[in-house]
């Protein structure tokens, strides 16, 4: 996802699909499942293997830095993946918890009808 602050400031009318509360709520979801998931660096770095195929020409991006071991462990993981290796400081998750917050994202995009 990419946004940007400036984004929120343009008025877009009270309906519009993508009006600043709408993408207020879409960046919290965004922010809330990422967080819940509970992935751990090799997680990332399998995610990333995955998505490499489906866009060769892929862009990582660095946010939070919150636990300097965890971004460690992350980037590591990430830049093997991006390089083609698999470089793991600890073990893949088997995709760890917070299914239950995407299903309920899900939900509540459903509901809103956003899908």
């Amino acid at each position: 996802m990419i946004t940007d602050e400036r984004f929120l400031d343009h008025d877009t009318g009270s309906r519009h699909p993508e009006r600043p509360d709408r993408l207020r709520a879409a960046l919290a979801g965004v922010t809330a499942v990422v967080t819940g998931l509970c992935y751990s660096s090799a997680d990332y770095g399998d995610l990333v293997r995955r998505l490499v195929p489906l866009a060769p020409r892929t862009v990582a991006v660095l946010e939070g830095g919150y636990d300097l071991e965890a971004t460690r462990a992350s980037s590591y993981a990430v830049a093997g993946a991006l390089l083609g290796l698999d470089l793991r400081s600890e073990p893949a998750s088997g995709a760890g918890p917070g299914m239950e917050i995407v299903r309920a994202a899900a939900r509540l995009a459903t509901s809103d009808g956003m899908q």
